[in-house]
């Protein structure tokens, strides 16, 4: 899972997508977080504390229409192999943000 967490992180941060004052979006706090959880813990509890409210950054994906690069893609994405250490509101409220991007 971390492999595809910092994957994401490269690849938002290659994106450049614009924040609201023009600069390019830089998931800090994101890639913050996995150096300290995927070190030695496992990333569970950080994804799943993302996905509990909507941050500014997927508002930034969001307006860019940039699904693939939520967290929240990869907790639904049931052919991952750590799809199952999600529990069921994690994936729901995952769910319901990325319908978001169908409107």
């Amino acid at each position: 899972m971390c492999r595809d967490l910092y994957e994401l992180y490269e690849r938002t941060v290659a994106a450049k997508l614009p924040r609201e004052d023009g600069k390019a979006y830089v998931p800090n706090y994101f890639k913050r977080g996995l150096d300290n959880w995927c070190g030695v813990n496992n990333p569970v509890p950080l994804v799943a504390s993302i996905c509990r409210r909507q941050t500014k950054g997927f508002d930034v994906i969001l307006a860019r229409g940039s699904r693939d690069l939520t967290v929240e893609a990869l907790v639904v994405n049931g052919g991952k192999p750590y799809h199952d250490l999600f529990d069921d509101e994690t994936i729901q409220r995952s769910r319901r943000r990325l319908s978001q991007f169908d409107g």
